[in-house]
């Protein structure tokens, strides 16, 4: 009997809260490599958010190791064809920086898939406002694929937030969408961490003071 039994139909089908979320923050933060008929699964962190892979290696019953890299961060590598290929079928896939696009998951899976996209890629920052005693907050995710920043505002607009667009015109390829407006920033925390489970506690912790 083996002690490990490796969920490789993990991803097959995006159903539950939790695979959207590790969906989301593959999309963004995630790696397939491909070597002739070999596949793996690279996902890299900063060393304080190493608890997310600890998370997501028991999700799928993986006996992988967490590597340190130079002090400062954390990796997984999970060598397995089927794991790679349902990711890939959802998008995940290879040299997607600049072609990513927004999964097909059901209506409810939304906020939490973003909640794995916004971890990966998503800041919020707040700041005093000059000669006022008040802050102002600003959410925001960037990607290499305009696809999927149009796609990400749609959904903020479906949401009822309201979020702005930049794109990058130097050629660069950092695109931008943001929300500026307190209300806003507030129901975008409201809505991505309704009935959450998993989550980057530093991101989550910066809402308090919005």
């Amino acid at each position: 009997m083996k002690l490990y039994d490796l969920k490789e139909d993990y991803f097959d089908i995006i159903n539950t809260n939790n695979k959207a979320y590790w969906l989301g923050l593959l999309l963004s933060d995630g790696t397939i490599y491909k070597n002739n008929s070999s596949y793996t699964l690279g996902l890299t962190l900063l060393n304080e958010d190493s608890y997310l892979l600890s998370l997501l290696l028991n999700e799928i019953n993986s006996d992988s190791k967490i590597n340190i890299i130079n002090n400062k961060y954390s990796n997984i590598k999970i060598c397995n064809k089927r794991i790679c290929e349902s990711l890939i079928s959802h998008g995940v896939v290879e040299n997607k920086s600049m072609i990513a696009k927004l999964p097909n998951v059901d209506e409810t899976l939304l906020p939490h898939l973003i909640r794995g996209i916004f971890d990966g890629d998503g800041t919020i920052s707040i700041s005093k406002n000059k000669n006022a005693n008040t802050y102002r907050s600003r959410v925001k995710i960037v990607s290499g694929s305009p696809y999927l920043i149009n796609s990400l505002h749609d959904v903020f607009t479906l949401w009822g937030v309201s979020s702005y667009k930049y794109f990058d015109k130097r050629g660069k390829g950092c695109h931008e969408v943001y929300i500026t407006k307190k209300e806003d920033v507030k129901n975008f925390y409201k809505i991505i961490y309704e009935n959450a489970n998993i989550f980057m506690h530093r991101k989550k912790n910066k809402f308090i003071n919005v």
